[in-house]
């Protein structure tokens, strides 16, 4: 994925179904990508929405550990990975390595499915643990009438004033929305309204969008093209004006992704919808 086309990426996901295909459909999504461009991708959606490192940190759904990875080297420690997927997990734990000296492995790996098969027991196990969570292109993997419980679950394995970044493909975006059907095991994509309907249901407040953040760049070709893209969404957005002016939820952009983050209160009121 070229920090210039940020098509989203899949990622693992408790709600995948069949772990053997899913597997081979995220081999070939992420087919090419080494760890370092992985990174300068992650860089551009991710960089404004995750904080400087305050404690552990979980990755919901971490798939191939490329932001497990990215996450160890902006100075997270206590890394945790949340993969259903058996062989997805295997290789992680191979990934994680020795660590720094005494440190020990980069992070450590959830259970097997077959030892710890529900997710949101396993979550629930973790109340206050973590200090960020990451659930990366993992919602839209969930059922409409599980996502608030799924939500909720990842919200409270954070410490009061812990930050849950989430990210999903964005709906009104024609990219966006191949890639809701991109993929069999999608069940939804979002807006931003309804992303952050679905966090502040889940109990979590201070929710902010966060678009994505590019690097400067002389390079004619990514120019050329920066300037293109962004004709084409001044194009899109007078279309919204053009159909619906007075409306207030306008969208914050039109790129394929959406990412939010969401803090846990100090006092927890609970998820908002059954």
């Amino acid at each position: 994925m070229a920090p210039d086309d940020p098509e989203p990426q899949a990622a693992s996901t408790p709600e995948h179904g069949a772990p053997g295909a899913y597997a081979a459909f995220l081999r070939r999504a992420q087919a090419g990508e080494d760890e370092a461009r992985a990174a300068e991708a992650l860089d551009v959606w991710f960089d404004a929405a995750v904080p400087a490192p305050t404690g552990p940190a979980l990755d919901f759904g971490a798939g191939r550990g490329q932001a497990l990875a990215w996450l160890h080297a902006r100075g997270w420690r206590g890394l945790f990975a949340y993969e259903p997927d058996p062989a997805l997990a295997r290789a992680l734990r191979d990934q994680a390595g020795p660590g720094d000296g005494a440190a020990g492995p980069r992070w450590e790996v959830a259970p097997a499915p077959m030892e710890a098969p529900d997710p949101l027991a396993w979550l629930r196990a973790r109340d206050g643990s973590f200090a960020l969570v990451l659930a990366k292109d993992v919602l839209e993997h969930v059922d409409p009438d599980r996502v608030v419980e799924l939500t909720a679950a990842l919200g409270r394995a954070l410490r009061p004033g812990g930050v849950l970044v989430a990210s999903a493909p964005h709906a009104v975006s024609f990219a966006g929305t191949y890639v809701r059907y991109g993929d069999l095991t999608h069940r939804t994509a979002f807006t931003a309204g309804s992303l952050r309907q679905l966090l502040e249901a889940a109990g979590l407040t201070d929710v902010r969008d966060h678009p994505p953040r590019f690097r400067p760049t002389v390079h004619p070709a990514r120019l050329a093209y920066r300037v293109a893209r962004r004709a084409w969404h001044a194009a899109l957005r007078a279309i919204y004006l053009l159909e619906e002016p007075a409306w207030r939820l306008q969208p914050p952009h039109f790129f394929p992704r959406l990412v939010a983050s969401a803090r846990r209160p100090a006092v927890d009121a609970g998820p908002r919808l059954a």
